[in-house]
């Protein structure tokens, strides 16, 4: 909801980057921030079956697990595969664990799959120091700063800004 807010707001305070977009949310992940592959697995084929009756031209999965420099599972594959063939973008974060993982390279899966495009955090602006509740810290911030959180390494195919970014 956080992402689709900043997509697709029409808010005067808080304007997506798309306000005229149309969105759809398909719920993968519980309350409590856990869910299964397999109803990642479920909400793709939602999209692959839908894509032409709704004019799908991409998808976030701003969700994932682990720390891997070459792609561990293969059971999403078909599911990418197929919206690319779609024209479909598929956007995924990297993961947000770099601290966590005692700042070793490596993208949370599905980020590390060759199918979707990884996405990292970086700074928009000058924030100050700041500290997060993993324990990463950035000291210092500035606009294309890498995020201390952000998973990252040779698999990372592009950065964003991702870091204090205000939505709905």
């Amino acid at each position: 909801t956080h992402v689709a807010g900043i997509i697709g707001s029409s808010s005067t305070t808080y304007s997506g980057v798309a306000p005229d977009a149309n969105l759809i949310a398909l719920k993968v992940l519980g309350s409590n921030g856990s869910g299964t592959f397999g109803a990642v697995e479920d909400a793709l084929k939602w999209a692959i079956a839908n894509q032409s009756k709704y004019n799908i031209v991409s998808t976030n999965l701003s969700l994932g697990a682990g720390n891997y420099t070459t792609n561990p599972y293969t059971f999403l594959d078909d599911e990418f595969t197929a919206l690319r063939n779609q024209g479909v973008f598929l956007a995924v974060a990297a993961g947000n664990s770099f601290y966590t993982y005692n700042s070793q390279p490596g993208l949370d899966y599905p980020a590390v799959n060759p199918l979707v495009v990884s996405v990292g955090a970086v700074w928009s602006g000058n924030f100050g120091a700041v500290a997060w509740g993993s324990g990463a810290r950035d000291n210092t911030t500035a606009a294309d700063r890498v995020a201390s959180f952000t998973q990252r390494g040779t698999g990372l195919s592009i950065m964003a800004p991702g870091a204090i970014i205000n939505s709905t």
